[in-house]
């Protein structure tokens, strides 16, 4: 698991890490309401997943760095935060609508997205 914070000017890394691994994203602008309100929940977020070993990436995205983005999942930001699961190779994965508190987000990873994604074994 990797915790990345995408700048500006990094849209090609966030390529880089969706390619063949999945994440949980935060598609933010610095001067929005509600992003600057959440920023301390994400952060717990961060704290509480940072040593976890789940076939999982977190990450948050600048605005500015989506044109610079050509995975798919970059084109549905239509406002933020935009809080999604992007699966390997940029596509678009579950949309998160719940609180922007850290526990349900990570209630929401464990749930929908480690748990759901493993296989089935018969």
């Amino acid at each position: 698991m990797k915790i990345v914070s995408i700048g500006g000017n990094d849209g090609s890394k966030f390529d880089d890490l969706v390619t063949e691994e999945q994440a949980f994203v935060k598609f933010y602008h610095p001067s929005c309401g509600h992003c600057v309100a959440m920023a301390p929940e994400w952060k717990k977020l961060e704290n509480k997943m940072k040593n976890k070993d789940y076939n999982l990436n977190i990450i948050e995205v600048h605005a500015d760095a989506i044109p610079n983005i050509k995975s798919k999942c970059a084109s549905n930001v239509q406002g933020y935060p935009t809080i999604m699961e992007v699966k390997p190779g940029g596509l678009n994965g579950k949309e998160y609508s719940g609180s922007r508190d850290s526990n349900e987000m990570v209630k929401f990873i464990i749930e929908e997205l480690i748990n759901d994604n493993k296989p089935i074994i018969k």
